[in-house]
This record gives structure tokens, C-alpha cells and sequence, in this order.
């Protein structure tokens, strides 16, 4: 940003904006980087570096949106990315175009175009070794795994390097990507409290509840109760697991 500001020049300004904007929407879903994702014009599309790729940025911010109207606009970006990627043969972009895709489509619950596109992605991904990029994917990858027709090699690849742990061999805490009230309202959610419940309880309303629910299940990629409790109970039995073993 420093660099940017010293410098000057739009092209400057738009790559610090896009880099701190990702950063902040991955760690905690930054309303402000949605904004940037939903107002930045990525068109004309400019060449595409080992840099960084400004459109990509901008569609995965709008893929991993709980909004429909950012999803399809994520589409629109990728489908014209993906052309010129594609023309201009930059196969690093390309499948982190189509993985991107892939997770748009999963969002959208178009099941066959996100089949179609992670089988081209994981075709490209695998001899390149892009376990970050595939990560980005979630928990959309059981899925993928259970119902895209993958060779052997492919299948052990994502189970033996995308779909590992963390360092220590155990489930994150999916806590960590939550705020304090987020994780609070967790707990409470996990003693089978009702919104209403939770509300009175940490004396916030129940529309609050709702919107902070609405946010742990987007964080934690999750759908429903039922899972969050056994997203929460899997990495308590981790914790006890591993104080056993040392």
C-alpha cells in the first residue's frame, strides 16, 4: 500500500486494493472487500501476471458471497477470464479461474456445471501441485469427491494433499475463523437454544441472532444446526484425542 501510494497510478492502486481486500475477506468476511469486489470494473480485462490476477480476486470474493447477485456476477467475470485465459494459454490462471468457477457454480447449487468444471480443474490443478487453491473449495470437496468421476491418481491427490489437516494432524478449530460473539453464539447454538433463546441470553435481539447465525454458517461452510453441532463435536474429539496420545 506504502509502494502504492508513493507510486501512484490507478494500476498501483487497484492491485494493493485487490490483494488487502482477498486477505481481509478470507480471514473474517470483510464487508468492506465485498464492496470492493461488487464496485471494481474488471473490464477491459488486463494481462494477467504471475502477480497477481485482479479479476480472479474479484470473483472469488463474489463466488464465496452469500448473495445470489454476487455469485452469478462472479459467472459473468469468470466465463470472459476464463476465454481469455484460455487465448492467451496461461494455464496457472486458467485453473485457478476454473476452480473458482467450480466453487461459484457449488454456491449456486448447479451441481452439474460444478462437476463438469472442478474434473477440467483438478485435470490441471494436480500436476501443478495448487493445494492452496484447491482448499478454497471447502467443504464443497466431499462432495466433489463423492460424485465427479476422478482417476486414481487425482482421487489420492486430493485426499493425501488438499483434503489433509492442519500441521499437527488435527481438525482447525473452526472457531478461529469466528468473531467472539460468533463463537459465543455458537456455543449456545450447540445446547439446541432456540434464536429467541440465544437472544435472551446474550441480551441481543433475535434478528441479531439470525444475522450472526447466517455468518457462522457462510465462515464455517456449513448449511444448517445439525452440522454446525457436528462440525463442533468432530473437533472436540480431536482435542481429546490428541492430550490422550502426548
Amino acid at each position: 500500500e506504502k509502494m502504492a501510494m508513493e507510486r501512484g497510478g490507478k494500476l498501483f492502486m487497484d492491485f494493493s486494493r485487490a490483494i488487502s481486500s482477498t486477505l481481509r475477506w478470507a480471514k473474517n468476511k470483510d464487508s468492506d472487500s465485498l464492496r470492493w469486489a461488487r464496485e471494481y470494473n474488471p473490464f477491459p480485462l488486463i494481462p494477467m501476471t504471475n502477480f497477481v490476477a485482479l479479476p480472479l480476486l474479484q470473483a472469488y470474493i463474489l463466488a464465496s458471497s452469500p448473495e445470489k447477485e454476487d455469485q452469478l456476477k462472479a459467472l459473468e467475470i469468470l466465463e470472459a477470464s476464463i476465454q481469455f485465459l484460455s487465448e492467451n494459454h496461461n494455464a496457472l490462471f486458467l485453473t485457478r479461474a476454473l476452480i473458482i468457477l467450480t466453487l461459484a457454480s457449488a454456491n449456486l447449487n448447479d451441481s452439474e456445471k460444478r462437476n463438469k468444471t472442478f474434473v477440467k480443474a483438478i485435470a490441471l490443478a494436480e500436476p501443478r501441485n495448487l493445494v492452496l487453491s484447491l482448499r478454497m473449495l471447502g467443504a464443497h470437496l466431499d462432495d466433489l469427491l463423492e460424485t465427479c468421476p476422478l482417476t486414481d491418481t487425482q482421487r489420492n491427490y486430493l485426499l493425501n494433499n488438499v483434503m489433509t489437516t492442519s500441521r499437527t494432524g488435527q481438525i482447525p478449530d473452526p472457531r478461529d475463523l469466528l468473531t467472539r460473539r460468533e463463537v459465543e453464539i455458537l456455543q449456545q447454538v450447540c445446547t439446541y437454544k432456540t434464536n429467541k433463546e440465544i437472544g435472551t441470553k446474550l441480551y441481543i435481539s433475535e434478528k441479531t441472532v439470525k444475522r450472526h447465525i447466517a455468518n457462522i454458517y457462510q465462515k464455517l461452510q456449513i448449511k444448517n444446526r445439525k452440522e454446525a453441532i457436528r462440525l463442533l463435536s468432530i473437533e472436540q474429539d480431536e482435542v481429546v484425542q490428541d492430550k490422550l496420545h502426548q
